[in-house]
């Protein structure tokens, strides 16, 4: 992660365009949860960070991301109500 200011970080979340992708951790509150190949990554680079539900967490989403980072910390995630998408059907 790269620090842009006190206690705002960037999130790398691509390999080789690792500032494409506008995810944050502001705080406790992380802004965009990424997509399914980028879980890894992002759970990587937050460890050590705390992020909480508090205040709330704020999640930013486009198609295609999924709520994964959110499901492993345990945290809510939040997204328009036009873009919500049916469950994932394990394969």
């Amino acid at each position: 992660m790269k620090e842009l200011a006190d206690g705002v970080w960037h999130i790398k979340c691509l390999p080789g365009l690792p500032w494409a992708v506008n995810a944050y951790l502001a705080g406790d509150v992380l802004i965009d949860a990424g997509c399914r190949q980028s879980t890894k990554r992002i759970l990587r680079q937050l460890e050590g960070h705390e992020v909480t539900a508090t205040p709330s967490p704020t999640l930013t989403r486009t198609p295609g991301r999924e709520p994964d980072v959110c499901e492993r910390l345990e945290i809510p995630f939040w997204c328009p109500e036009l873009d919500v998408q049916p469950p994932r059907i394990p394969s």
